[in-house]
Formats: C-alpha cells, structure tokens, sequence
C-alpha cells in the first residue's frame, strides 16, 4: 500500500480475534475500513486507490506530507494596489509553506505558488474548491497563479485535485 494514502483514508482491513489453541473464533470481526467509500474487497475508491493501480497521492513516490500540521503560523496578506498577495513555496518534501493565510471578504486576492520541485500524484497538484474552479500541476521553476474574489466569510480549504486537506484561507 502506497504510504501517502493514509490522508485519504484508503486503508482498509478486518481483524479475527482466535484461540490459538483451538481457532476458533472469540470475538466478531472487527472492520477497519477508514472510508466508507473504500471498496473492502479490493482496497480502492470510486477513483482508484493505490492497490488498484489509481496512482493518486503520490503512489510510489517518497513524500514526507507536512501540509495537515495545524501548528503553521497564519500568515496575513500583503496588499500591492488594490490586490491581496498571499505567496507559498512547493517541494516534494515539505508541501506548500506557508500553508494558511488570511484575506479581506471582496477583495480581489492573488495566491502564488513557487515550485521548486515538480509535482508528482495528486498531492503534486493543488486546487482551491469554492473559490476557484482551477486545478493546476506543480512544475519546477514555475510560479502557479490563482487569481479570485472570496465574497463570503470562512474558511476556505487548500486541496490537492482529489480533496486532499493542504491548507486553508481564512476569510474576514
């Protein structure tokens, strides 16, 4: 099973408790299915998990994902004219850092990527869903750009394509 699809709960399996002397059973079975959309049988989702060759999240690929440490500083926009610019850095190895932002409610926002590494899975890719509809790709040397407007107060979640929790912007 591919390390990085623990976040998205693809990890399933059952327990038989037995005697050892006699194997007969003591207990129920206990399921250990972490999604409920997971398929029990053959370990995968809807959208392919990576016992059945789906590739997302990474499968295959060393990454040490970083991106749901809810400790990281909220770092606040800068303003340069009449535009938020909120700025974070992609590698491999760490994700996206900075990884939580605050912005002002109808105010036009610029969030800037710098990957310094190219994606690779799906947490190679990132995605802002109720803000934006653009799914982009890291590419090395290249500055991945989502321009919005957030109209409403919230918390809006920082996602790989397949809804991998990344990081947030809060709203005011």
């Amino acid at each position: 099973m591919c390390e990085t699809c623990g976040s998205m709960g693809m990890y399933t399996g059952s327990f038989s408790v037995v005697d050892e002397s006699s194997n007969t059973l003591k207990a129920d079975p206990i399921n250990l299915v972490a999604n409920p959309t997971t398929n029990p049988v053959t370990g995968s989702g809807a959208t392919g998990g990576c016992g059945s060759n789906g590739g997302g999240c990474g499968c295959g690929a060393k990454q040490n994902i970083t991106t749901q440490n809810s400790n990281t500083p909220v770092t606040d926009a800068v303003t340069e004219g009449n535009v938020q610019v909120i700025k974070s850095t992609y590698t491999s190895l760490l994700d996206i850092s900075p990884n939580r932002f605050t912005v002002k409610v109808n105010q036009p926002v610029r969030f800037e990527i710098d990957a310094q590494d190219d994606g690779r899975g799906c947490m190679g890719s990132i995605t802002l869903p109720n803000l934006t509809r653009k799914v982009e790709v890291f590419t090395k040397g290249e500055t991945t750009v989502f321009e919005f407007t957030p109209t409403n107060i919230g918390t809006y979640n920082i996602t790989c394509g397949m809804g991998v929790l990344r990081g947030q912007i809060l709203v005011n």
